[in-house]
């Protein structure tokens, strides 16, 4: 007997008590069920869907398992509390059905090749237990019952192609005779509204009628076997409206020409179909994957059957597509339903950069069927994941190492390492930029000047000469010598520069123009009190013992010793090659861990050709981190700015700070 869409639920509850020996548990998800149960016929329901796998002797785990699939009891479930009431197995079942109900309403006409295809691999990669799709093919034919009360046109056709497309071909691959014809006529009707009414009408008679037809040609045909000594069973089932179209379109066919479906008023005349088979082979043609209910039930198999179909079932989906499906991928759900296919293996954080780039760049957790997680978090099939972002793209270098486990995808590791590439570039541009024009203003350099010297050094624009100053691959020292080249002839550097112009007994200069001194040859140091650089206006301080401290011309500390000791000031001019000079400098560090700082410091500092010097920690007791303070020593000609940058950058390093 079957129902009505709206039949009342206590009714179907009866009735599945009725034919389950009265199972409690049944009934009570049966219960469950109507307790949300709101009259919309267009969605499937799960009680009416479990007598149709009664129908084809499904187990009682599997039955209770369709009804608590319900999509209204959707997010009203606890997982824990379905494990306690109805065991392992039902509660699996019951969520793996909730991961496929995500689905929903995806209809892309647009990408409807691609659509129907991603959804063919979600099922195969989704799915442990092929009794699961049986309960979707089931839901999916109570939708198709439903669906004529659907008032969007679209959503009808949409709904029905993917039957058609998707769900129906799975029914064929299990077996599952008498669901996948009801699935294709139904969803035929949909599509095809037209087509469909002109077969019905062209049969001349209903699906009934046909099926009581063919059950006298059997009581014959049984009786003439029986009287042959032949002991045998009959079965019979008339062509459905959708294979007798595709046979039309296949064989070029117009209806006439189809013997075996048409029906003549002369019963005699009528043509039929006879097929012989073994008792074991029309078991599984007509059940399919379901025909191992019966021979579990006979204590025929020691282990479970249904495990054993399970790649059965993953060939059917494949066969429906273009493109065999991938085991080794991942298949997990955006937040509006879309399917995104990842390597498995793959994390939050690769499922970010494959929606899109800055996405990762700006992704800092992310929530997996609305839980927060990690970054690193692994993502498993049908996962439904929502990046969370940043502002600002802030991504961390540690993130392209394949070591650190934040990407399994090289193409997004190489993103991330393409993302500071760039960076790299830009701060660099951004250092040389602010050095060259202190330089260029110092030396007076116009732009005709500039164009030459850029043509000199060989370098097409001045931001590749930017960067090659911010990133060292043409040193401070080099510059300077090839800006001198630019505005003095040739014959004029040939000239002893290490001369004083002006020795007064004073000996002090008014003015660097006044009295310069070269400093080649001669023991001296930049102050580290501001830390001058090759090519900076300064001036040098005689010291007691220590040879010469040079600063610059508007430091404070030079204007203090001036007034105080002038005949101790010299102007000078830098050194031709400074490479035995150093500069010092003092940074204090707040770390997260410093054995890592101390094991990265070392390829930062090789650049540079710094050394430390000096180190001293202390851990602040309210944040738990290390405050360590450590001096520096690196060429005059370095740069300072870059190696604070560089440093600040490792993944150990919280803040940094000039002292």
């Amino acid at each position: 007997m079957r129902y009505a869409l709206d039949a009342p639920n206590e009714s179907l509850c009866s009735e599945l008590a009725e034919r389950t020996a009265g199972n409690t548990q049944v009934l009570a998800a049966c219960r469950l069920a109507g307790s949300v149960w709101d009259g919309v016929v267009t969605r499937a329901r799960g009680p009416r869907a479990a007598l149709d796998l009664l129908e084809i002797g499904a187990d009682i785990e599997t039955v209770q398992a369709c009804v608590l699939a319900d999509p209204r009891l959707q997010g009203k479930m606890d997982q824990e509390q379905l494990r306690r009431d109805y065991g392992e197995v039902v509660a699996g079942q019951v969520a793996q059905m909730q991961r496929l109900l995500q689905l929903g309403e995806q209809y892309r006409r647009d990408q409807q090749a691609d659509w129907y295809e991603n959804l063919r691999r979600l099922l195969l990669s989704a799915i442990s237990d092929v009794r699961v799709m049986l309960i979707q093919l089931v839901h999916r034919l109570e939708r198709l019952r439903g669906l004529v009360f659907e008032p969007d046109q679209a959503k009808r056709r949409a709904i029905a192609a993917e039957t058609l497309d998707v769900y129906a071909p799975i029914a064929h691959r299990l077996g599952l005779g008498q669901i996948k014809w009801e699935l294709e006529d139904l969803a035929f009707r949909h599509l095809e509204p037209g087509i469909y009414k002109r077969i019905a009408h062209l049969l001349d008679e209903r699906r009934t009628e046909r099926e009581a037809y063919l059950q006298r040609v059997r009581t014959t045909l049984e009786s003439a076997l029986a009287e042959a000594g032949i002991k045998a069973r009959v079965y019979g089932r008339p062509k459905h409206i959708y294979s007798i179209w595709g046979k039309m379109q296949r064989k070029k066919l117009s209806f006439d020409g189809l013997f075996d479906v048409r029906a003549l008023r002369v019963e005699v005349d009528k043509v039929v179909e006879i097929q012989i088979r073994t008792p074991a082979m029309h078991e599984q043609a007509e059940l399919g994957v379901a025909a191992h209910w019966r021979y579990k039930e006979g204590g025929g198999h020691q282990e479970d059957p249904f495990a054993a179909e399970l790649n059965r079932l993953r060939q059917a989906l494949a066969a429906g597509g273009t493109a065999q499906p991938r085991v080794e991928d991942v298949y997990v759900f955006t937040p509006q339903g879309d399917i995104i296919a990842l390597p498995l293996g793959s994390t939050v954080l690769d499922y970010a950069y494959r929606v899109h780039t800055l996405v990762g760049h700006r992704c800092r957790g992310a929530k997996i069927n609305g839980q927060i997680v990690p970054i690193k978090t692994l993502l498993h099939q049908a996962d439904q994941v929502e990046i969370l972002t940043q502002p600002t793209p802030a991504p961390s270098r540690e993130w392209g190492s394949a070591q650190a486990g934040f990407l399994h995808s090289a193409s997004a590791r190489a993103k991330v390492r393409n993302w500071f590439h760039r960076l790299d570039q830009t701060t660099a541009r951004e250092a040389g930029a602010v050095y060259c024009d202190r330089l260029f203003r110092r030396l007076g350099l116009n732009r005709q000047a500039q164009s030459k010297l850029m043509s000199t050094l060989k370098f097409k624009s001045l931001d590749a000469l930017y960067e090659a100053v911010g990133n060292h691959k043409l040193d401070a020292n080099s510059l300077l010598n090839a800006a001198r080249a630019v505005i003095k002839p040739p014959e004029q550097e040939q000239k002893p520069a290490q001369q004083l112009k002006n020795t007064s007994r004073s000996g002090a200069a008014k003015s660097p123009e006044d009295a310069v001194l070269s400093l080649d040859g001669m023991k001296a140091q930049p102050a580290g009190c501001c830390q001058p650089r090759p090519g900076d206006p300064v001036l040098a301080f005689i010291t007691r013992g220590q040879g010469l401290k040079l600063h610059n011309q508007d430091c404070a500390n030079i204007r203090h010793l001036q007034a105080e000791f002038p005949e101790r000031i010299l102007a000078v001019e830098w050194p031709s090659q400074p490479t035995h000079w150093a500069q010092v400098l003092k940074l204090d560090f707040l770390l997260e861990d410093v054995a890592r700082f101390w094991a990265d410091l070392g390829p930062v500092l090789a650049p540079f050709k710094a050394r430390v010097v000096e180190s001293r920690s202390r851990l602040e007791r309210n944040s738990g981190l290390t405050d360590l303070a450590v001096t520096f020593e690196l060429p005059a000609a370095g740069d300072v700015f870059w190696l604070i940058k560089r440093l600040q950058a490792l993944p150990a390093v919280e803040s940094v700070q000039r002292v």
